[in-house]
């Protein structure tokens, strides 16, 4: 009847990898031309200097975009795992590692030629998504932590 730090880290890499998906779909759905992690891989690959990004795409040729948003994503999910650790203490700290995330998505997003006020809609989705799926999936393990420490301090 005990949870594990693993559980509390997975339901984060959980919760964010469906605000992400959902973030994805909402930026689809309303024809925004770059998905928010798109657009993180877009502004790093802007502000990185010109003499790395060509010496890297000379490395990895047409893979140089893929990879960086494949890279971009497992920082992520070690990101999302390090909020749903975080939950297992508070609930407004995996909410300000969100924030930051959707922030630097937001920023992203809005650097994007054409960006329009829309585009920043399934940044703050992903967000909301995030808090929530978190809290839904932390909430049986604050129960079993909860009925755990009421046990231990029961007199034997």
């Amino acid at each position: 009847m005990k949870t594990s730090r693993g559980q509390w880290s997975l339901a984060g890499v959980v919760a964010g990898l469906v605000g992400l998906a959902i973030s994805y779909v909402v930026a689809s759905v309303l024809g925004v031309a770059q998905s928010p992690v798109v657009a993180v891989a877009q502004g790093i690959i802007r502000i990185t200097p010109g003499g790395l990004v060509e010496a890297l795409i000379s490395l990895v040729g047409t893979l140089d975009k893929p990879l960086l948003v494949i890279g971009i994503v497992l920082v992520l999910t070690a990101v999302f795992a390090l909020a749903g650790h975080l939950a297992r203490r508070s609930w407004w700290a995996p909410a300000i590692v969100f924030a930051v995330l959707a922030g630097i998505g937001g920023v992203a997003v809005a650097a994007e030629p054409g960006a329009t006020a829309i585009a920043g809609l399934p940044v703050m989705i992903g967000f909301v998504t995030w808090v929530v799926v978190l809290s839904l999936l932390t909430e049986p393990l604050e129960r079993v932590e909860r009925a755990r420490a009421e046990l231990e301090a029961q007199p034997e």
